[in-house]
Order: structure tokens, then C-alpha cells, then sequence
């Protein structure tokens, strides 16, 4: 009679951990799911170019600190030097389109890879020669800075090439919609399913740190935009006047299989 009574209580904590365990994964979907309409997603094409650059000048080039503070966006296809990064990275077939079910094309994300080898003064320097329009170089060069600053991570999650998340881009008369945070979620998903092992992004805002943090990116290093300089002189001093945003922040995710549970 013991035997039998100290397996079923054994057998009454188990079910009453597999509860709780079932209770913890359902509040992780439910803060992980806010969206409040179903929608398809798709790998973004060289026939989406359009829609893609309609919503992230809708929505990121419009809210980005630094972009704003610059005077860059003046409207679609202003900010040359962007659109054609864009146009590079999509034809890796990484960038995720959302769509609802009417075909409406209602947000975007920009996902790259990205090789530890290239971040290297040769590259560096190339990718800053590329670039059309002066008042952009800044942009480029925090990012290069914030690379540089952050390539131990390359050795911290154990790999040489990561999945970098750029920037999210969501039709304005939807947001609030949950659009940006499963769309992370998903390129988290997508990283991982395609076998890489580390996933990174740059966050320029406090709103897009607070995104990435949500699917489980740690932020590693910043730059406070106070104290960037480029060329001498501290060209982004002003950024945080704009909105309250102070630096730049590298996040970055190790994936594994047990990853899944956070996001799935």
C-alpha cells in the first residue's frame, strides 16, 4: 500500500509538472503571438523591390533616430545608398514579406548573412567607398564601428558566418498589430532552420532594442551617439534630441535546438 500510494502522488507530481511546464510554454506564445489578424509569409523576390521600399520609407526610414537626424529621408527612394543595400541583401532570399488574407502587403524584414571575415579595415573601407551621398557615411560608419566592437561574438557563439536581422518594416495603418515582433520572431525561426548558429542585429532605437529583446536577443555593445565621431568631429551629438534615443546597441543569439521553446 505505500508502494502503490507513493507512485501515485509520484504520478500526481508529474502531471502536475507537466501542467505547469504546459502553462510556462502557452504564456511564452501568448507574448510572443499579440498579432490580431492572420497573415501568410513569403521570401521576399526581386518583384517585391517596390513594395519593400514603400514600407520601410513608410515606417523605418521615418522612424529611424539617425536617418531623421541626418535629413536623409525625403520621401520614397530618397536615401540612394540604402535602397541599394536593400537590393543586395534580398537576392540572398533571406528578407520575409507578411501579407494578410486579402494579399495586402503589410510588413517587411531585411535579413542578411553576414561573414566574420568581412568585417576587415579592406571591406570596411570598400563599403564606404561605395557610398553615393556623404551625409550617409555616418550611418556606415557607426555600423562598421559597432561591427568591430562586437566581432568577438563570431568566437563566443562558434561560428564564422551569422543571420543578421537589418530592419523591419511595417505598413503604418497596422501597426500595433504585433507586425514587427513576429516578424522577428520569424527570421529567428528562419535562421535557425536554415542551420545557422548565431543570429545578430544592430538596434538604433529603443523601440527596436525592446523588439529584439522580446524574441530573446541579448544586447553585447553599444556606442552612444554623444560619443561617436567620424571624421573628426561627433556627427551624431544631436541624435538624441530627436526622440530620447542614446546609442546604438549589437544584440545577438546563440541558436540551438532548445531555442525553439522560446519562440516556437
Amino acid at each position: 500500500m505505500t508502494v502503490s500510494t507513493h507512485n501515485m502522488r509520484s504520478g500526481m507530481t508529474t502531471q502536475s509538472q507537466v501542467m505547469k511546464q504546459e502553462k510556462e510554454r502557452v504564456a511564452r506564445l501568448d507574448r510572443n503571438r499579440e498579432l490580431r489578424k492572420r497573415l501568410t509569409y513569403r521570401v521576399v523576390g526581386k518583384s517585391d523591390l517596390d513594395k519593400v521600399y514603400g514600407l520601410l520609407y513608410a515606417s523605418h526610414h521615418q522612424e529611424d533616430p539617425i536617418t531623421n537626424f541626418l535629413g536623409l529621408e525625403k520621401g520614397l527612394n530618397s536615401i540612394k545608398d540604402a535602397d541599394r543595400e536593400v537590393g543586395t541583401i534580398i537576392v540572398k532570399n533571406l528578407s520575409v514579406l507578411a501579407e494578410d488574407q486579402n494579399g495586402k502587403v503589410v510588413g517587411v524584414v531585411i535579413n542578411n548573412s553576414c561573414h566574420k571575415s568581412d568585417v576587415n579595415q579592406d571591406m570596411l573601407d570598400k563599403e564606404m567607398e561605395e557610398v553615393e551621398d556623404p551625409k550617409y557615411r555616418p550611418v556606415i560608419a557607426i555600423r562598421q564601428q559597432l561591427q568591430q566592437q562586437a566581432l568577438h561574438v563570431y568566437e563566443e557563439v562558434g561560428t564564422d558566418i551569422m543571420f543578421s536581422i537589418r530592419c523591419v518594416g511595417v505598413d503604418p495603418t497596422e501597426r500595433g498589430q504585433g507586425i514587427v515582433t513576429d516578424l522577428i520572431r520569424r527570421s529567428v525561426l528562419l535562421g535557425g532552420s536554415l542551420g545557422y548558429c548565431g543570429i545578430k542585429a544592430q538596434a538604433t532605437s529603443q523601440g527596436a532594442l525592446k523588439a529584439y529583446q522580446t524574441v530573446g536577443l541579448l544586447p553585447i555593445s553599444s556606442i552612444k551617439y554623444s560619443d561617436f565621431t567620424y571624421d573628426g568631429e561627433k556627427t551624431l551629438s544631436g541624435v538624441s534630441d530627436w526622440k530620447g534615443d542614446t546609442e546604438i546597441t549589437f544584440l545577438r543569439k546563440k541558436f540551438f535546438q532548445s531555442a525553439l521553446k522560446h519562440i516556437l
